[in-house]
């Protein structure tokens, strides 16, 4: 059954009014923090950032129970004209035989940050806008296992943001938050038929530091919204999710001479489908994952 563009419209305004609240609520909060600088070179910029988790369904069948992961390395090449070229190359993996779960993306595009070099943005309660990056992009698919009947090349554009807060900042503040967001039109997704149409997502993490497991490593509470959307009718790419999870975020401090701090997420979750914005689940296709995993990222922003 679809549901009404009118009921979509709203889900997807609570579900971005939720997020980019959390941005206005956390740039507050640390207001009186000096911003992070970033470590890179001036004219390359690497970053490699991924998740891996065991997963109990992935939100497609009850004995998933499976591991799956992912990783992403970008090579950004700076210029004075701020239309940036980069390669990237990202491998993802699971332990089922599915093939479209274990493939390997490689390709390159421009990004351009309009923002990044705004000096009224450096305050810290507006920061996060100097995140925002616009993106074209080419990408091609190669599989681990069998070969699929998917699109083997790709062609992206859009605009995405991704900020988290309180991961290195934990001596001052209680709150964490996390944000990410793409709308982008996509050709193929690497799906099976033709897709050419637009794909919005965000996701939204905000919670609290608790107790000190060691010092200076809180355990961090948290809350989580998430919301997927495309122009297709799949169940799998248009719902909203909530959930809980737990986390500590351990940081190792520029090791092995690199100019770059590693910041482990170590994670558990629970989510659940709150609603299915348009066609509905196939039956015995569970609404819920259990996950708990390791999230790293060196350099990203």
């Amino acid at each position: 059954m679809r549901h009404s563009l009118k009921k979509i419209s709203v889900f997807i305004i609570l579900e971005t009014f939720f997020c980019f609240a959390i941005f206005i609520i956390i740039s507050n909060v640390y207001a009186d923090e000096a911003s992070e600088e970033k470590s890179c070179s001036n004219n390359l910029d690497i970053s490699t950032y991924g998740d891996f988790a065991y997963r109990k369904t992935n939100f497609s069948k009850n004995d998933y129970k499976n591991i799956s992961g992912w990783a992403e390395v970008k090579i950004v090449l700076k210029n004075t004209l701020k239309l940036n070229p980069y390669i990237k190359l990202t491998p993802s993996y699971s332990g089922t035989e599915n093939s479209w779960e274990s493939v390997f993306v490689y390709g390159g595009g421009l990004e351009y940050r309009p923002f990044e070099d705004v000096g009224s943005l450096n305050d810290v309660k507006f920061e996060w806008i100097k995140s925002f990056r616009l993106y074209a992009e080419y990408l091609t698919l190669g599989h681990m296992k069998d070969e699929g009947d998917q699109y083997k090349h790709d062609m992206r554009a859009g605009i995405d943001i991704w900020k988290e807060w309180g991961a290195s900042n934990r001596n001052s503040g209680l709150i964490y938050g996390e944000l990410y967001s793409d709308l982008s039109w996509r050709k193929t997704n690497f799906s099976f038929e033709k897709y050419k149409t637009h794909s919005f997502t965000i996701v939204g993490k905000i919670g609290v530091k608790t107790i000190d497991i060691t010092k200076q490593l809180p355990l961090i509470l948290y809350a989580i919204g998430e919301l997927s959307t495309t122009g297709k009718g799949s169940f799998w790419e248009n719902n909203v999710k909530t959930g809980l999870g737990v986390r500590v975020i351990p940081i190792i401090k520029k090791p092995f001479n690199i100019n770059s701090d590693i910041i482990l997420r170590v994670y558990a979750e629970g989510l659940r489908v709150v609603e299915y914005l348009k066609d509905e689940q196939l039956p015995n296709t569970p609404d819920y994952d259990l996950r708990a995993g390791i999230n790293f990222s060196i350099s990203r922003h």
